[in-house]
């Protein structure tokens, strides 16, 4: 009896090496056929297993990167997700990463990587994925790198033209600008009331294209990274009384109604006048924009215990729903203010959200379609 449960315990044990051993195999195989598929990948990818080790590197991460055999079995610290930055010791370069903020940490971690070789710089977006089985169980981590080098180089040449073309324009406009203003104002003799229509409307039409202008300008030097903000101690309402005046023709002519509350006195507050005076224009002037004739605009300041708020608030067309969240984007113009023809280049409220987050501030809105809109942004009193 002995005898024959040896024998078939034996045999037993043999099976379950012989099925490892095919496990095994299988194993082997199948990470031989991964290997060979990500090797002919174009984009860089690296594999961590679950054990922090760097299990694989592919042709196109050791040409990038400058990583060499060495750095396979290598232990990387699964802090920010295996960021970039865990291996700055095995990359024998010199490199820059760029983190983007997501609210939701569950997703995947996306990271701009800059690589500088020889004076030229090549960017990577850098995508971390991790590979779970039916189960949920964590297999491995693979990171992803997509090579972003020739669109960077196409939009800092498409920011560099809009610049050079921006400030060729803005010479012979502002020379147009006082040409016509002198008429207007009967320098060189005094017009009749259908000349000065006709002029006034060239005059209205020239600001809107200096507007245009000047904003592309700003929005150029955002993204270059030269739009310099240079903080003093400053009076918000003398600010706010400049852009009250830059408007105020123009909420006259549409017969605009214009309430404007504010405290006698607020505490001199940090920020940058220029800057600060360009956000709040481009407030105004859409909010007189988008009211349509006979409608209300009311601007409300007040002091908090730790910041100044300041809103407005119009009766005009509104923002449509479905156009609401694209609002600060670039270029982005409502629907329904596309119907109406109405001039705007759709960089206004791009630049005024850079101007308030660079204040320390935060912006928010509100609106519906039909009933009018209402912007509130808020500047801490003490930073």
């Amino acid at each position: 009896m002995n005898t024959y449960l040896f024998v078939f315990m034996a045999l037993f044990a043999a099976g379950a090496l012989a099925l490892a051993i095919i496990a095994f195999i299988g194993l082997k195989s199948e990470r031989k056929r991964r290997a060979a598929i990500l090797s002919g990948f174009t984009d860089p990818v690296i594999l961590i297993d679950k054990n922090h080790i760097i299990s694989f590197i592919n042709p196109a991460a050791k040409d990038a990167l400058g990583l060499d055999a060495k750095a396979l079995g290598q232990k990387i610290d699964s802090k920010d997700h295996y960021s970039i930055n865990n291996f700055k010791d095995l990359i024998d370069l010199d490199i820059t990463v760029n983190t983007f903020k997501d609210k939701d940490e569950s997703k995947n971690k996306i990271e701009e990587l800059i690589i500088n070789r020889d004076g030229n710089d090549a960017t990577y977006k850098v995508t971390t994925v991790y590979v779970r089985d039916d189960q949920q169980n964590h297999l491995e981590t693979m990171k992803i790198f997509y090579d972003l080098t020739r669109e960077k180089m196409i939009d800092k040449m498409k920011v560099e033209f809009i610049s050079i073309a921006a400030h060729q324009l803005r010479t012979p406009l502002s020379a147009i600008k006082w040409a016509i203003k002198m008429v207007l104002d009967g320098d060189v003799g005094k017009l009749n009331k259908e000349q000065e229509k006709i002029l006034f409307k060239g005059y209205i039409s020239n600001e809107r294209i200096i507007r245009l202008i000047n904003d592309m300008l700003d929005v150029s030097r955002i993204e270059e990274e030269k739009f310099n903000y240079e903080f003093k101690k400053d009076n918000f309402l003398k600010v706010l009384a400049i852009a009250v005046k830059h408007i105020e023709v123009l909420a006259k002519r549409k017969k605009i109604e214009l309430k404007i509350n504010h405290p006698r006195k607020l505490p001199l507050i940090n920020m940058d006048q220029e800057k600060m005076l360009i956000a709040m224009k481009n407030l105004l002037e859409n909010a007189v924009e988008y009211t349509l004739p006979g409608g209300k605009i009311k601007i409300t300041v007040k002091r908090e215990i730790k910041f100044i708020r300041f809103k407005i608030q119009d009766s005009g067309v509104g923002i449509p729903k479905q156009d609401q969240e694209k609002l600060f984007s670039k270029f982005f113009r409502a629907s329904n203010v596309i119907r109406m023809q109405t001039d705007g280049s759709g960089l206004g409220l791009f630049i005024v959200k850079n101007v308030i987050q660079n204040h320390n501030g935060k912006i928010s809105f509100s609106s519906e379609e039909g009933k009018g809109t209402e912007f509130i942004f808020t500047i801490p009193i003490n930073k």
